[in-house]
């Protein structure tokens, strides 16, 4: 009976430390496991960084030059203006898909978006337009061009600047 009670206590030891260890050894895994988390989290957060600067170098198309002229009035109190925009694809892709948004003097209530057609590798390509406006507005006008949800070029014109 002894011996049996001795062969308990031995067993009971080995399987505490044996216990003991698997618990330590589940924790360095779970603080492995997080710091991996950690890592990757960072990794992917790198990688977005670098497919967004791709996309910039690859896209790049800038707005090289923005104008408003010209007065007309439409209907009472909305004017039109004549807007000429310029855009130069410095990029090395062609770009389709292309959303140009214009804002005649800060009235974003009647902003125009237009979808531009494919502008090849070093193109230059002139949009002719106009956009509409309250009288009285005196805010900024602009012109802002966006791939999807990325915005490649802005330009603005102050109220003084535009004619």
């Amino acid at each position: 009976m002894n011996k049996m009670i001795v062969v308990l206590i031995f067993c009971t030891v080995i399987m505490s430390g044996i216990s003991g260890l698997l618990f330590y050894q589940l924790n360095v895994v779970q603080t492995e496991n997080n710091e991996f988390k950690i890592t990757n989290d960072n990794l992917l957060k790198r990688n977005s960084e670098l497919e967004d600067f791709v996309k910039n170098f690859s896209y790049k198309i800038l707005i090289t030059d923005f104008r408003i002229s010209g007065l007309k009035s439409v209907d009472g109190w909305i004017f039109e203006s004549n807007v000429y925009v310029r855009l130069q694809n410095f990029g090395i892709n062609n770009v389709t898909g292309l959303t140009l948004t214009l804002v005649g003097f800060g009235d974003e209530n009647l902003a125009t978006s237009m979808q531009l057609d494919t502008i090849y590798i070093g193109e230059e390509k002139e949009v002719l337009t106009k956009v509409q406006w309250v009288y009285g507005s005196q805010g900024t006008s602009s012109a802002t061009l966006k791939l999807n949800d990325l915005v490649l070029s802005q330009k603005s014109l102050s109220f003084s600047d535009v004619y």
